[in-house]
């Protein structure tokens, strides 16, 4: 049997080891990634704080994950994913069962999950696994971070409705403690399948035979643009001085500001829509599952379109998907909404993928750290906001209405967003096959 799946091993690009490891691992990162939902009300409750100020503890998270990004991204570059993704996974874990065992007040509770929790996640875990994928693969970008994408919806859908009966029949506490022993017992098991590159294991990223292969595409830029491309490792310096760098930030932060908002508060905006918590964490779990087949399909379709316009289409999806919830009166407009929202927030990966296809794989993390920095200002507001709109008026209604416009905005940027141009001369010498003549030392 071990001999059997040695062959195995040989037989596939390795690549794609690390690709299904890095789905195993976010599989328990979707439960962080639309718990905080499930937590939301009893939370609420059990504090006794309000909706606003609940909201506050995610987006303090969001925000010191902003803040900590271009450090987290020079690290990565600096030690590899792999050794970033067990830091970061024994962080998060750990984080959730000392909320589960201390939280007992606002404070304890706000100080465990942003500086710990948080700080595991931003730093470690999906920006770890993102840098691998951005380093082992280039042609295939889209679909590798559509697996991603599939992977967190398939945790979602799977963990979310398990944690809100936990949290319902036995309390949100010994519902975090499991929380953070499912986190530790599939990511660091998980993380010691990743190694540093393709070339610290004598291959190639995609599994190219060649050095030279097939040059990195770049869909809507010119021909010359393209080839220019592929050879160039851009530096951060380089990176932040393209007209694409920060159109690609500022659109990332706005749709995230309509997407993030939504993870936080869908539970109350369902029960606001007169469904029972334990359905509207099924309805959460729903919107995950149609999620998976959505991101794997706008994940192909990125490798062969213009990347930024799947985006762009995503987005509009997006506003009417938001107006119609805003507007609700019958549950089949929710479940409509669903169906919408889940195509929509599936288009979250391609803009990670762009940022591999625009600025290359040398300084991926430590390019999108300095991008998440700047991006996240534009987002970490909302879920504050639409707690506030709750307090005030008891309904999600100018909420929604809100981020339907930011939504809009998101479509507008990621539709004229254009590969950036090469900066002449080249920075940053390069090998026969366009790849950093830097060497690569495995993990």
């Amino acid at each position: 049997m071990l001999a059997e799946i040695a062959a195995l091993r040989k037989r596939v690009f390795y690549g794609w080891w690390i690709v299904g490891a890095g789905s195993f691992s976010m599989f328990a990162g979707g439960l962080h990634n639309q718990g905080f939902s499930v937590f939301f009300i009893p939370i609420r409750q059990s504090l006794h704080i309000s909706s606003a100020t609940a909201a506050l503890i995610f987006s303090a998270a969001r925000l010191e994950g902003g803040l900590e990004a271009p450090i987290a991204g020079k690290l990565i570059d600096r030690f590899g994913s792999r050794k970033m993704l067990a830091v970061g996974a024994s962080l998060a874990g750990l984080g959730y069962i000392l909320l589960g065992l201390f939280a007992r007040d606002f404070w304890s509770f706000f100080l465990i999950y942003t500086l710990v929790i948080s700080t595991g996640f931003s730093a470690g875990f999906f920006s770890a696994i993102m840098a691998a994928y951005n380093t082992w693969f280039r042609r295939y970008r889209g679909i590798v971070f559509g697996t991603l994408h599939a992977s967190i919806r398939a945790g979602a859908f799977v963990l979310v409705p398990i944690v809100s009966f936990l949290v319902l029949n036995l309390g949100w506490e010994k519902a975090a403690v499991v929380s953070g022993v499912i986190i530790l017992c599939v990511t660091l098991p998980s993380s010691l399948v990743f190694r540093r590159s393709p070339e610290s294991m004598g291959l190639l990223p995609d599994g190219d035979r060649s050095a030279a292969g097939p040059p990195r595409q770049t869909p809507g830029s010119s021909r010359a643009a393209t080839q220019a491309s592929q050879m160039h490792e851009f530096t951060l310096s380089e990176a932040s001085k393209t007209p694409s760098f920060w159109i690609l930030a500022l659109a990332q932060g706005v749709r995230q500001a309509a997407v993030g908002a939504i993870a936080v508060h869908a539970i109350p905006m369902f029960v606001w829509q007169d469904f029972s918590q334990q359905g509207a964490a099924y309805l959460v779990g729903l919107m995950s599952f149609l999620s998976i087949p959505s991101a794997l399909f706008l994940g192909w379709a990125a490798d062969r379109m213009r990347k930024g316009l799947v985006v762009a289409l995503g987005s509009s999806v997006g506003v009417v998907a938001l107006l119609l919830l805003a507007t609700a009166t019958h549950a089949w407009q929710v479940y409509l909404f669903i169906l919408l929202f889940a195509f929509s927030e599936s288009v979250g990966p391609i803009p990670i993928a762009l940022t591999g296809e625009f600025f290359g794989r040398r300084n991926f993390a430590t390019i999108r750290g300095a991008m998440q920095f700047f991006s996240t200002f534009a987002s970490f507001g909302m879920p504050i906001y639409a707690g506030w709109v709750w307090d005030r008026t008891g309904s999600y209604k100018w909420a929604l209405v809100t981020f339907a416009v930011a939504a809009g905005v998101a479509a507008i940027l990621f539709f004229i967003l254009k590969a950036p141009k090469v900066p002449t001369p080249a920075a940053v010498p390069v090998a026969a096959g366009g790849e950093p003549t830097t060497p690569q030392h495995p993990s």
